[in-house]
């Protein structure tokens, strides 16, 4: 069975493959626009900032007022969320 760790990994990897395929910019660190972000994860970008209005969600950084993901923070947000087996029928 894969750790969190390997999940996170390899979601990373998927993500940073639709980040290229949707032509998102992607920083020298690995960041995201809040649109790009919302996009990845399959939800409005308006949900995101309810989400940060309410210390939820995925981190983000906020620089100059700009805010942005990491790919990997999103990553890691997706494979928390992951609901297995019994749990999920539940």
């Amino acid at each position: 069975m894969a750790t969190i760790e390997d999940r996170i990994e390899h979601c990373e990897r998927r993500l940073l493959r639709a980040v290229k395929a949707a032509d998102h910019v992607l920083t020298g660190d690995g960041r995201v626009s809040e649109a790009a972000a919302a996009a990845l994860i399959g939800v409005h970008k308006d949900t995101l900032r309810d989400w940060r209005g309410r210390g939820e969600g995925p981190d983000h950084f906020r620089i100059g007022g700009t805010v942005t993901y990491a790919v990997h923070d999103l990553a890691a947000f997706i494979e928390v969320a992951r609901v297995h087996g019994a749990e999920a029928r539940g």
